[in-house]
């Protein structure tokens, strides 16, 4: 999956989406929320790079879920903002700017 809208302020990954590319959404400036589906098992690095009106990414699963995912170690490197990691289970993590 990979983004290139400028203008984007959501991104909704659909249910069948299994794998998030390296840089997904570098650059999108304006992107303030990322929703990424339980059914992702793969994360590139990356993918929000330059991103700094970033406040939220939100995955609908468990943080039991989100730690079986393959995360590349980089995929939030250069994020461009400080933001919030909410797993369904409310479990968040802050700051991971890098």
């Amino acid at each position: 999956i990979g983004y290139d809208n400028a203008e984007i302020q959501t991104a909704n990954i659909t249910t069948t989406c299994m794998a998030i590319s390296s840089g997904a959404f570098r650059g999108l400036s304006k992107l303030k929320t990322v929703n990424i589906p339980k059914s992702v098992t793969n994360i590139g690095n990356k993918i929000i790079e330059d991103c700094e009106s970033l406040t939220l990414v939100n995955y609908h699963g468990t943080h039991a879920e989100w730690k079986s995912i393959h995360l590349d170690l980089s995929w939030c490197s250069r994020a461009g903002a400080n933001f919030v990691l909410k797993y369904l289970d409310g479990e968040t993590k802050l700051n991971f700017k890098n």
